[in-house]
């Protein structure tokens, strides 16, 4: 997929395959909100999975790898499971899969901060809100469950930096909480070496995924896996793990531009590192194009909603003035200054791996508006989105 800008004709000219490739066509556009994420999803965990050896032999004696962005499990019955990996995809999908599979085991190179969470308000607080509920009606009390979500995962997020030590104890009291008995054979499994959102925390829905290991429905092991062999999997320490089927729960891999797509403006290919972020949403010099970003340490869709009202008033805003192109420039004196990196201080093993090829890859920010994105502070977003249109940045035709 490809898509090009027409400074004549003003309009982007997007070359889309449809049909898995069977087809290209071309779709015409004035304006075009990119809403790719930052996942790669063709080639999810195949790169990864090349760096392990021995997958030949283990195929070969009829053992299975399944990578959950492709699915196709079949009956599970009778067979042992490893699953690879230690973030969201592996908790989400262990407490399932343990249901189906004779036994399960989870293998972690290191351990993740866990945070259990119901998936709904439990009874009691369901009649404690009843009144309240009755006397503010539904649209108010959804927005206080809405603010107070936010707050709290706000809250939770600069409590772990900035009382990291306190952050830890109450991560630990409340997997003791739903371990009981079995939180100190386990401790060892769930105490990462980092500090708490130095990389990015694992909601357990309803605590299922502690459950399961509480339970004895799924065994967990800490140890980097080394090689497939052909009765399963070796482990760094030397153990193997007899299975018939492993879950590749781990190997995300990173796009280097929104959705690979590859960008020119006016038959010029554009290269990412050499524009910088506009309020996190547009690029410098380039016209009519919106990236949407979230957030990376509370909900993603939380800066998706701003980005998509900022974007609104943006088209609002250029129909008034009659404008049907607006593009951000950078000032005299904002063209040599000092650059920084898009994303800082985040930490996740498939982040560092891909740094060099994706990191490098991103636009910059300065450290002022509106050419700053505050990708980790909400209310400061909300602000600098908040700003006005006519800023003697963004320049209409």
């Amino acid at each position: 997929t490809s898509m090009s800008w027409d400074s004549t004709a003003r309009v982007w000219a997007l070359d889309v395959d449809v049909e898995n490739g069977a087809r290209r066509e071309r779709v015409e556009a004035s304006f075009v909100i990119a809403c790719t994420g930052y996942y790669e999803y063709e080639r999810a965990g195949v790169e990864e999975l090349a760096r392990f050896p021995g997958r030949e032999d283990f195929e070969a004696a009829g053992g299975r790898i399944l990578h959950p962005q492709f699915w196709q499990a079949g009956d599970l019955r009778d067979k042992t499971v490893v699953v690879v990996g230690s973030g969201a995809t592996a908790i989400s999908i262990v407490p399932s899969l343990a249901k189906q599979c004779r036994k399960l085991v989870m293998v972690q190179r290191s351990p993740t901060y866990i945070w259990c969470w119901p998936r709904s308000f439990s009874l009691a607080l369901r009649l404690l809100f009843a009144p309240l509920h009755l006397l503010l009606g539904l649209a108010a009390m959804q927005a206080i469950h809405r603010q107070s979500e936010i707050w709290f995962e706000i809250f939770l997020h600069t409590l772990c930096l900035k009382l990291p030590r306190m952050a830890r104890a109450i991560f630990a009291l409340a997997q003791w909480a739903h371990l009981g008995a079995s939180f100190a054979a386990l401790r060892p499994h769930l105490t990462p070496k980092y500090d708490p959102w130095t990389q990015r925390v694992c909601l357990d829905a309803d605590g299922d995924f502690l459950a399961t290991l509480r339970t004895g429905g799924a065994s967990i092991v800490t140890c980097a896996l080394e090689r497939f062999t052909a009765r399963g999997v070796q482990l760094a320490d030397g153990s193997e793990i007899e299975c018939d089927v492993v879950v590749t729960a781990t190997g995300l891999k990173l796009v280097q531009s929104p959705g690979n797509i590859e960008i020119s403006v006016d038959g010029t290919p554009m290269k990412l590192r050499e524009h910088v972020t506009y309020r996190g949403a547009m690029l410098n010099d380039v016209p009519n194009l919106v990236h949407t970003l979230g957030y990376l340490n509370i909900a993603w869709t939380l800066r998706a909603e701003l980005m998509y009202k900022w974007t609104c008033r943006l088209l609002n805003h250029m129909r008034a003035k009659g404008a049907t192109v607006a593009v951000p420039r950078l000032r005299p004196e904002e063209v040599s200054a000092p650059r920084r990196r898009l994303v800082e201080g985040f930490t996740p093993t498939y982040f560092l791996r891909a740094l060099d090829g994706f990191a490098r890859q991103l636009p910059s920010r300065s450290a002022a508006d509106p050419w700053q994105i505050h990708i980790q502070d909400h209310f400061k977003d909300k602000v600098q989105l908040a700003a006005p249109l006519d800023d003697g940045v963004l320049h209409y035709h």
